[in-house]
């Protein structure tokens, strides 16, 4: 691209999976790049590296590098910038994030709570850009949804992790891979057109521990028409080059990704035991029937869903004794507790909801108890 006035560079891309695998540009002074799923924390080789400057993403993209020296290191709700104190030492500042409810990051403030930048944005992403409104707006890049605002070549798009978001457009820069779901909105709208009250959050919004996930995702899988997998920093997530279940259930991949987009958190675990919040231990399977769901009484957006990964006996519409494997209880944690803490209500009753997705698997429906609320 050659533009009047402005420096001369070139772009050339190199795609694996169609996503840039590197990016070289000649006559500048910055490179990016990612690896062959479009996640950036890939090296550069010396081959690669046409330019004075680069810039790497380590450890899931919590450690930027820059030109081979540690430049910051991200935190839930802050950062800690280096600062070369000798060929081989760095010395580190922590600074803190002040966020509205939409995850933007409206202050950022040092270790003694002064204000070191401020940063207004309009609905959709826009930062403000005079001087009553913004303070030192280059000082740190991840600003709106508390994603990084990529403004290499005058781009200054959003970084999501699987899209990049321009705020000008309002639009991503490639479809939604779950376009077909929603066919009342545009495959490249940003939150539905509604950024006041809703965000994207990159498919962040169900964890599962580590030790867990092996296990849980199969349960899922196993009954759900979408699959899942979890990202590297153990958040489900949908697996674009998984094929679709055809005997899954189609209602239980929308109250997954319902939730997976929504505010809230839900954490997905397998145990025997879970301690609850008023400190007394239960026996999940005896006590709660091999699963159990509670929300935060401090924080009603997070929720935490414990079942024993064992089968379970229930009896069927008929009355009869039916075993209920291990991933069956966890549709019922899910759709009939879980998705409507954090989405909002279904039908009112968690056994109800679960014979939504038991009907669509052809499974024997459940005996409806009007008082097992969601």
């Amino acid at each position: 691209m050659n533009h009047a006035g402005h420096l001369r560079f070139s772009l050339t891309h190199v795609h694996k999976k169609n996503h840039p695998f590197c990016v070289y540009e000649q006559n500048c002074c910055e490179s990016k790049t990612c690896d062959s799923l479009g996640v950036k924390p890939a090296e550069l080789t010396a081959s690669q590296i046409l330019q004075a400057d680069s810039t790497d993403y380590l450890l899931g993209g919590s450690l930027t590098m820059k030109n081979g020296r540690i430049d910051k290191y991200l935190f839930d709700g802050g950062y800690a910038q280096a600062t070369a104190t000798g060929s081989n030492n760095d010395s580190f500042a922590f600074y803190y994030y002040n966020q509205d409810h939409l995850g933007n990051i409206r202050e950022v403030v040092d270790a003694s709570g002064t204000v070191q930048q401020v940063t207004n944005y309009y609905p959709f992403g826009t930062p403000y850009f005079d001087a009553s409104s913004t303070k030192n707006a280059d000082m740190q890049p991840y600003k709106y949804n508390g994603k990084e605002l990529d403004r290499m070549h005058g781009l200054d798009t959003y970084d999501y992790g699987a899209r990049q978001y321009d705020p000008i457009l309002a639009r991503w820069d490639r479809i939604d891979p779950l376009c077909e779901k929603y066919y009342d909105v545009s495959p490249y709208a940003y939150c539905a057109n509604n950024p006041v009250n809703a965000i994207d959050p990159d498919g962040r919004e169900i964890f599962i521990p580590k030790q867990f996930q092996s296990q849980i995702l199969s349960m899922i899988n196993s009954f759900s028409e979408t699959q899942y997998k979890v990202n590297e920093k153990g958040y489900m997530c949908v697996d674009k080059d998984a094929k679709i279940n055809e005997k899954g259930s189609n209602h239980y991949s929308e109250r997954i990704d319902a939730t997976i987009a929504a505010k809230g958190k839900l954490t997905l675990m397998v145990s025997d035991k879970y301690t609850l919040p008023n400190g007394k231990t239960c026996d999940v399977e005896k006590d709660y029937g091999g699963g159990l769901t509670i929300t935060e009484k401090t924080k009603k957006s997070d929720v935490k869903t414990v079942v024993t990964g064992k089968d379970h006996l229930v009896h069927d519409t008929n009355g009869n004794e039916t075993k209920k494997p291990a991933g069956e209880v966890l549709i019922h944690e899910i759709v009939g507790h879980a998705a409507p803490a954090i989405v909002g209500t279904e039908t009112g009753n968690a056994v109800k909801n679960e014979n939504i997705v038991r009907k669509e698997l052809g499974l024997p429906e459940r005996i409806v108890n009007n008082r097992h609320y969601e």
